[in-house]
């Protein structure tokens, strides 16, 4: 992943944390802070180099921690996607805001449950979500009922990178709440989308939510051949 000054300027960039919307708020009429929350799925605490890798070089989030913090003591409320995604919209224990939904086979997260995202659009930020959701796709689940102004991504749980398949051979990309073919390999697709989006709202305060899927299968590296991926 590629992220340049335009990326980084006026932003705060947080790597899977959540923070109450009364914290962002600028005191003394100064602007609000842009935030940009980047979710890496399916990675281990020493998966990075600013962690401790020795074998997986991450030379993008060497510079976001080197201008930043690193947390060494930090808690998941869940050992899973689904959960701990809840959390970090919601704000408390998954067993509190988790609900059933298509007939008791579904689990996610209540729009009415996202205080993240609601205290956000109460103090006028332009919100995004870009990449992996999982929380829901029905009535009152999907991104834009939570009150997202834009989404492009997909709600399994997780998708192909060169056809942008679901694990059941299903199209599983969307742009807001209709499906969309776009072509390319999804985590870039996913960066692009999200700086072009940041260049768009430069001039308003933004809350982008950019979730990578890149850590989980199917292992597609970007130069696979197409006979190894096609065929799923």
């Amino acid at each position: 992943m590629r992220i340049g000054k335009s990326f980084l300027k006026r932003a705060l960039i947080i790597l899977g944390i959540s923070l109450s919307p009364s914290t962002l708020l600028a005191e003394n009429n100064k602007q609000a802070p842009n935030i940009v929350l980047i979710i890496a799925d399916y990675m281990g605490y020493s998966d990075i180099e600013p962690y401790g890798s020795k074998d997986i070089k991450t030379p993008s989030l060497n510079t976001l921690a080197s201008q930043g913090l690193l947390f060494s003591n930090h808690y998941s409320s869940a050992p899973s996607c689904i959960p701990s995604r809840a959390s970090l919209m919601s704000g408390k224990y998954p067993s509190k805001v988790l609900e059933r939904f298509d007939f008791d086979r579904g689990l996610g997260l209540h729009s009415k449950n996202n205080n993240l995202l609601s205290g956000l659009n109460a103090n006028g930020y332009k919100t995004a979500l870009i990449g992996k959701w999982h929380l829901g796709a029905e009535k009152n689940f999907s991104p834009n009922d939570h009150g997202f102004d834009y989404f492009l991504g997909f709600n399994s749980w997780t998708l192909g990178y060169h056809n942008h398949l679901t694990s059941d051979g299903e199209p599983g990309l969307f742009r807001n709440k209709e499906p969309v073919i776009e072509k390319g390999y999804l985590t870039d697709i996913f960066t692009e989308e999200a700086v072009q989006f940041i260049d768009k709202s430069a001039n308003d305060p933004f809350f982008l939510y950019l979730s990578y899927n890149a850590g989980l299968p199917p292992y597609q590296a970007p130069d696979m051949p197409e006979s190894e991926w096609a065929s799923g």
